[in-house]
């Protein structure tokens, strides 16, 4: 999939169906951004937390 061939979700649909089609949206989004990633790859952290990074930890 590319970033063209997600479906926009529908603006005038019901509560529920927005909201479905709102997620269908962010999951294809989130298949063409990981599409080239390595399987080895997407099992490391993406970066190291620390107590500096971290927002609930003074």
């Amino acid at each position: 999939m590319t970033a063209d061939e997600r479906t926009e979700p529908d603006g005038l649909a019901g509560e529920r169906e927005m909201l479905e089609g709102r997620l269908d949206f962010h999951r294809a989004t989130l298949a063409v951004k990981c599409a080239g990633v390595s399987t080895a790859r997407r099992a490391t952290d993406p970066v190291s937390t620390s107590a500096g990074t971290h927002p609930c930890v003074p």
